[in-house]
């Protein structure tokens, strides 16, 4: 399995991250899905090339919890905000 990006994050209330969900890695049918098959490539099932190497990327350090896109990490159960009013849980990584 791979980790699907179902939804985009606004950094609002309601909708502060994007949510994921693990499942086989896609293939194009319609429109492109994204998905990560690993922390440092983003790929997109209907696009050519369909991957792309997210620059300045380091590899996870423990195998559970959320990696956020300035490379640190929070452990499962763990919250933090993100700006003044929007508070975060990492749940299931």
């Amino acid at each position: 399995e791979t980790i699907i990006e179902l939804s985009v994050g606004t950094g609002q209330p309601g909708n502060c991250c994007t949510k994921y969900a693990c499942a086989p890695e896609p293939t194009c049918e319609g429109a492109g899905i994204n998905y990560w098959p690993d922390k440092c490539t983003k790929c997109n099932s209907c696009q050519i090339p369909n991957c792309i190497s997210i620059k300045n990327c380091a590899p996870p350090t423990h195998a559970s919890g959320c990696h956020h896109e300035d490379g640190t990490q929070s452990l499962n159960g763990e919250t933090w905000r993100e700006g003044i009013c929007t508070l975060c849980k990492c749940e299931n990584g």
